[in-house]
């Protein structure tokens, strides 16, 4: 784990930057950080081609009470004033000029322009960095703000004084980038299969089910440097209760994800107690064994549909609605689509 702890696990100020070991952690600490200050809400992690410029996007209330669109840029590494590198301030700031010029669409549809950035990164900035840049930060005074070093510590202290504190209620995301897991719990509830280029999928899988409560495995997080993967790969779908198939043309041509859903296949293949649950992410026709099994497809649906979508997949029924007798049926039983065999 990065960062140095005492023996009450409380994180030193000088060792802030060290504790982050990728960005991903960092993005996911300071998106949870945001859930907790004040006047926000509807905060996200943005990923792939639609980010934009933007890591993170959340509303919050400006001087004269009106809500506006923020985005964060975070970095984990020092930004510097180099005006070539690509961590270097300037490059910082054209990246949150592309925040400004690229509307967000909400869940809805609706356009929403960024009326503010915030720069974050657990390193300090040197006066050489903010030198480099003074200009443009004076052309765009109350637009872009950067927040670095001690300022995100004492953010994080303010607002979220578990997580430096290291206190029992601070999650384990801080440790391995994931949320808390219930504890004394006797094994993940999901084991999450995937293949390489599918992980962004995964990861957000996973961070959806945890959020909700379920104790989930993911190679990207629980398998760490020094482990021997062999081992942890058996133990984690010895100990997983259930499996989820993050569905696409690479995972169903891949040699190795077949032999992690198999396992779970032979203990239940009548799909009584639905130890596998295969979620379509990319287009892809299942074969063989899995062409049985129905799939839940959530491609092409916004993020907040698709985080619905498989939330309500772990319900006993899904959710019915009045027939009508004539006439088109009603709008709220048009939603999310499940395949199967034909």
């Amino acid at each position: 784990m990065g960062g140095k702890r005492g023996a009450t696990n409380f994180i030193e100020r000088s060792d802030f930057a060290k504790f982050f070991e990728s960005e991903a952690l960092l993005q996911q600490s300071v998106a949870a950080l945001l859930t907790r200050i004040p006047g926000t809400r509807a905060v996200q992690i943005t990923h792939g081609p639609m980010e934009h410029g933007k890591d993170i996007t959340f509303f919050s209330k400006s001087g004269l009470g009106e809500e506006i669109l923020c985005a964060c840029i975070l970095k984990n590494t020092k930004i510097s004033g180099a005006v070539a590198s690509a961590n270097g301030a300037r490059a910082v700031l054209l990246q949150a000029e592309q925040a400004f010029d690229t509307p967000y669409l909400d869940a809805n549809g609706h356009e929403h322009l960024v009326q503010r950035v915030y720069v974050m990164t657990p390193y300090e900035i040197s006066a050489a960095s903010t030198a480099s840049v003074v200009g443009a930060l004076r052309r765009d005074a109350g637009r872009i703000s950067f927040c670095a070093g001690s300022e995100l510590y004492d953010l994080f202290a303010r607002y979220w004084p578990e997580f430096v504190s290291g206190e029992k209620s601070k999650p384990r995301k801080s440790v391995t980038g994931k949320p808390p897991a219930k504890d004394k719990d006797p094994g993940p509830e999901f084991f999450v299969s995937y293949s390489s280029p599918d992980k962004d999928w995964a990861e957000w899988i996973s961070w959806t089910l945890e959020e909700a409560g379920f104790h989930t495995t993911v190679q990207a997080w629980d398998f760490r440097p020094g482990s021997n993967f062999v081992l942890e790969m058996q133990r984690a779908l010895e100990r997983a209760k259930r499996i989820v198939l993050v569905l696409s043309e690479d995972y169903l041509k891949s040699q190795f994800t077949s032999a992690e859903w198999a396992g779970f296949f032979a203990r239940d293949p009548a799909g009584k107690e639905r130890k596998l649950l295969p979620i379509r992410v990319r287009d892809c026709r299942p074969e063989g064994l899995l062409r049985a099994l129905i799939y839940l497809d959530i491609i092409g649906l916004s993020e907040v549909d698709a985080r619905t979508a498989i939330l309500g997949a772990l319900s006993e029924r899904a959710a019915t609605h009045r027939a009508v007798i004539s006439g088109e049926a009603p709008l709220g039983a048009r939603g999310f689509s499940w395949y199967g065999a034909h």
